[in-house]
């Protein structure tokens, strides 16, 4: 009886899609790879937005920002938004090139270079060759966050092929 008892009780399994080599899942460990582009995916919903588009973006991207950093912003972007739909403004960002990843004890530095264009309307105003320094601290994965990641900072370096636009992100 307690044989079948063992053979019939559910038992956990590691199930990893599309693996390219056979290795070894570690529990809290993040592929470089996984990093790269959770960085990407959030850097792009970041910049890419519409007066109509923006309220959504923000809620996606805070949901992966550290406390501190989103209590760092947070005045920032509200200023951002409201200033997103009263000058009917978009963003659209391409990235160019692969990221650049560097790994710390504790944290990850990703580094993404592209080209922002901004336009109010139908105009174009700007157009940015960026690259982004994002920091990402490890978090125990949950519901909301299960990749287990957190942007605690961005710096951004500018080199700007139009200059009117000081607009921080």
């Amino acid at each position: 009886m307690a044989l079948i008892q063992t053979v019939l009780q559910s038992k956990p399994i590691y199930y990893i899609p599309s693996i390219r080599e056979a290795g070894i899942a570690y529990p809290q460990s993040i592929p470089e790879n996984a990093v790269s582009v959770f960085t990407v995916s959030w850097v792009l919903n970041w910049n890419n937005y519409t007066p109509v588009t923006v309220d959504d973006m923000y809620t996606r991207a805070q949901r992966f920002m550290s406390p501190r950093f989103l209590s760092k912003i947070q005045t920032q972007l509200k200023n951002e938004i409201a200033q997103v739909k009263n000058n009917n403004m978009s963003s659209l960002f391409s990235i160019q090139g692969d990221p650049i990843l560097t790994k710390d004890n504790k944290f990850y530095k990703v580094s993404i270079t592209g080209e922002k264009a901004v336009f109010m309307g139908k105009e174009s105003m700007s157009t940015e060759n960026i690259t982004y320094q994002i920091i990402l601290k490890k978090v125990n994965p949950t519901d909301l966050n299960p990749y287990g990641l957190m942007i605690d900072d961005i710096d951004k370096d500018i080199n700007r092929n139009q200059s009117w636009w000081n607009y921080a992100c």
